[in-house]
């Protein structure tokens, strides 16, 4: 004789299937948050390297290129504590699609712009979507992953990635030299 199986239990091969989708989404979430982070790093120095050229090809002062790279490093650093207290009280998940969203729409800016004015502002609201990815990102890291381990694992993959990201000045000479004429 069978027996039926009650609809709201799960079976074995169920919670095999929901331990699968919650790893896969663990892992997106992870890959999300790095890809941010990633970029969140890289632009913090990427633009060091191309100074000179940004200088020449734009008809500028150098005093204008720098306001390009401190720009950004200032709202990034000025606003870390009140992205944090905003993903707190609004959502972590929140105030991270937020940032990206900004942080992605200034970078299209920052790519597209003809002149240092609208290159500048750019960079400053790049560093104000930077500001809101940070915070919340470690946040998403602690909320994603249920055990210790599993946090601690996925805490040293995302540090791992601004270690790699260090390298903006490598890629900026590497984009220089493959873009820019001789």
């Amino acid at each position: 004789m069978k027996t039926r199986q009650s609809p709201g239990i799960p079976t074995n091969g169920d919670e095999t299937r929901s331990v699968e989708r919650s790893r896969t989404v663990e892992l997106l979430a992870l890959v999300a948050i790095c890809i941010g982070y990633f970029l969140v790093i890289l632009d913090a120095t990427i633009v060091n390297v191309v100074a000179p050229i940004l200088q020449t090809q734009l008809g500028t002062t150098r005093t204008a290129v720098q306001w390009v790279i401190d720009g950004y490093l200032l709202m990034f650093a000025s606003l870390l504590l009140t992205a944090g207290a905003l993903g707190d009280r609004l959502g972590n998940k929140q105030v991270f699609l937020a940032g990206f969203l900004l942080f992605t729409t200034a970078s299209a800016f920052c790519g597209f712009a003809a002149s240092i004015d609208i290159l500048i502002a750019a960079r400053f609201i790049q560093g104000v979507g930077a500001a809101f990815l940070v915070p919340p990102s470690l946040a998403l890291l602690n909320q994603t992953f249920a055990t210790q381990q599993e946090r601690a694992k996925a805490t040293g993959v995302w540090a791992s990635v601004a270690g790699i990201a260090a390298a903006g000045p490598v890629v900026g000479g590497l984009l220089i030299d493959w873009l820019v004429p001789g």
